[in-house]
C-alpha cells in the first residue's frame, strides 16, 4: 500500500518540478509480462479538465433528463419566436454601425443581435452552443464588462426585484420551465413584453412574454443596476 502511495505521490511532484514522467507498471496477462506506460502529465491535465468542466457545465443548474428535455421543447412549440428579429430591434432603436466609439447602450445592442441564431446547447458557453444563463453572463461580460454568476439558480439572488409591470430594458426575467429546478430559465428584457433569450428549441431568439407558455411561467425579474445606468443613459 505505501509502494502506490508514493508512485501517486510522485506522479504529481515531478511534473511541476520537472515535466512529464512516464511510469511502467507491469501486469500478467495469460502468463505474459506487458508492460504499460502512464504519462504523469497526462493525470494532471485529466484531472483539470475535469474541474474545469464542473465548474463551468454544472455550477448550479441541474441537467436535463431526457424525459425533462422532451416535455420542456414540446412546451415550447406553443411558444413560437418572432419571425425576423433584427426586424424587430430596428422598430425600437437605430444603431449607427460606422460609429467607432459605440455607447454602452449601443454596444450592448449589438452583442445582443450578434447572438441571434445561436444554437443552445446545456453547458455551453460559445456561440457554437449556449445555455440560457450563460447567455445572459456573456452578454453583459462582452458589451459592458460585468461579471453574473454563471447558473440561472445564482443570478436570480443578484440585483434587485422588479415588478411584471415595470421592466425596463435590461433587466433579468426568470421563468419556471423545469420541474427539479426553480427559476429554470432567463433572458433578458427588451421592451413591450418581448424578451431575448436561449430557448431550448430555437437557440437565442426574442418571445413574447405575453404568449401563453412564457406568461404561465413567468417567476420575477432582476434589475441590475450597473445595467440600467449603462444601458438606459441614452
Amino acid at each position: 500500500m505505501r509502494k502506490y502511495f508514493i508512485l501517486v505521490l510522485v506522479a504529481f511532484i515531478f511534473p511541476s518540478c520537472f515535466g512529464p514522467v512516464r511510469f511502467a507498471t507491469k501486469t500478467n496477462n495469460n502468463g505474459s509480462n506487458k508492460n504499460f506506460y502512464v504519462d504523469s502529465l497526462r493525470i494532471v491535465n485529466a484531472i483539470k479538465s475535469q474541474q474545469q468542466d464542473s465548474t463551468q457545465r454544472f455550477a448550479t443548474d441541474l441537467e436535463f433528463t431526457d424525459e425533462e428535455l422532451r416535455e420542456i421543447i414540446s412546451s415550447e412549440e406553443e411558444a413560437i419566436p418572432i419571425e425576423n428579429a433584427k426586424d424587430f430591434f430596428s422598430k425600437y432603436v437605430v444603431i449607427d454601425t460606422n460609429n467607432s466609439k459605440p455607447t454602452k447602450y449601443e454596444k450592448f445592442l449589438m452583442t445582443l443581435i450578434s447572438y441571434l441564431g445561436t444554437p443552445y446547447k446545456f453547458g455551453g458557453t460559445s456561440r457554437k452552443g449556449i445555455d440560457c444563463s450563460a447567455f445572459t453572463r456573456l452578454i453583459l461580460q462582452e458589451s459592458l464588462n460585468l461579471e453574473l454568476p454563471r447558473s440561472t439558480l445564482e443570478q436570480i439572488k443578484i440585483g434587485r426585484p422588479v415588478n411584471r409591470d415595470d421592466l425596463e430594458f435590461g433587466d433579468l426575467v426568470f421563468f419556471n420551465t423545469r420541474r427539479r429546478q426553480n427559476p429554470g430559465h432567463v433572458g433578458i428584457y427588451l421592451w413591450d413584453n418581448y424578451f431575448i433569450h436561449a430557448s431550448t428549441k430555437y437557440g437565442v431568439i426574442v418571445s413574447s412574454m405575453n404568449s401563453g407558455y412564457y406568461d404561465r411561467r413567468f417567476v420575477g425579474a432582476r434589475r441590475i443596476d450597473e445595467v440600467f445606468s449603462l444601458t438606459n443613459a441614452r
